[in-house]
């Protein structure tokens, strides 16, 4: 073959070799996005999992708010989203209670701990009975103010929690809510640093 027609037809299978890649990219990339979604979701939890196991029997609901700080703004959002009003409130929760009871409190804890504490009360029209655990339960809850009470309250030593009467816990989801509105994505989150107890948990 001359110079000229060796040049030609390198040219040629060069070009039928470029078309031919191309051609398998384009074939083969739906396939290796979804492989990579599929190992995303299976390997690594989502955050919108993270929160949602908060509570969760079995949970290392410790080590999932840790991981919620890295990420506040979204963590945040998502936390707030999960409040909602706990029914029967005058029930005591004594250790293990109920998922979905544990689930509102824990995504309470875990705003407290991304916002460095920040927590809200809200006044109640509840009036305490006259038993002995009516009046524990109103000592707890108004631990903190005598005009308003938290979502809920921890009684430490008995490790019992008591929580806040339903017209007070709308009002303490609405001040959540409205917090997130107007100050969530500009909020300087510090997620508190070895913090007490009293700090988050209670």
């Amino acid at each position: 073959m001359f110079p000229r027609e060796i040049t030609l037809s390198l040219t040629s299978t060069i070009t039928k070799r470029t078309v031919l890649h191309v051609v398998l990219i384009v074939l083969l990339a739906p396939f290796a996005v979804a492989q990579g979604a599929s190992l995303n979701h299976a390997g690594q939890p989502t955050l919108e999992r993270e929160v949602r196991q908060l509570g969760l029997s079995g949970n290392d609901d410790f080590a999932d708010v840790k991981k919620l700080a890295r990420t506040p703004v979204a963590s945040a959002r998502l936390l707030v989203s999960q409040l909602h009003v706990l029914e029967h409130p005058e029930r005591t929760v004594v250790g293990e209670g109920d998922a979905q009871v544990e689930h509102v409190l824990w995504s309470i804890m875990a705003l407290r701990y991304i916002t460095g504490g920040k927590d809200f009360c809200a006044p109640t029209a509840w009036i305490s009975g006259s038993t002995y655990e009516e009046g524990i339960r109103s000592y707890w809850l108004h631990f903190s103010s005598k005009s308003c009470v938290r979502f809920f309250a921890v009684w430490p030593s008995r490790g019992r929690t008591y929580i806040a009467p339903e017209d007070a816990q709308k009002r303490i989801i609405a001040k959540w809510k409205r917090w997130f509105a107007t100050e969530g994505t500009s909020f300087h989150y510090k997620p508190l640093r070895n913090p007490k107890p009293e700090q988050w948990l209670e």
